[in-house]
């Protein structure tokens, strides 16, 4: 990796604590983190969560209980929507995982 993501990886990732959830939002901070995480397998202890992923279905049916069995989901983050599937906030979720997780 080079340029400015991967100094951006490289400042960010070193001073979280172990088994850190990574709210992240967009592509260049998501895929920023997934590469060191993934691809270079550096802090791959760090959970990198997309935000805008976490709102869709998709996520909360199949990456969801794969990629991060431990974190609890209190459903869908979509607050204020109208669905067949509870919805959570931010506030939730941090409240849901702060024991087991530095976010």
């Amino acid at each position: 990796s080079s340029g400015i993501n991967a100094e951006y990886g490289r400042h960010i990732l070193p001073n979280l604590p172990k088994r850190s959830i990574l709210l992240t939002s967009g592509d260049f901070s998501t895929n920023t983190f997934r590469y060191h995480t993934i691809g270079e397998e550096y802090r791959t202890d760090v959970m990198v969560m997309d935000m805008q992923f976490m709102q869709a279905y998709w996520f909360y049916i199949c990456l969801m209980p794969i990629n991060w069995p431990d974190v609890s989901f209190p459903g869908l983050y979509k607050p204020g929507k109208e669905s067949q599937y509870p919805f959570y906030n931010l506030k939730t979720f941090l409240d849901h995982n702060f024991d087991k997780f530095p976010t």
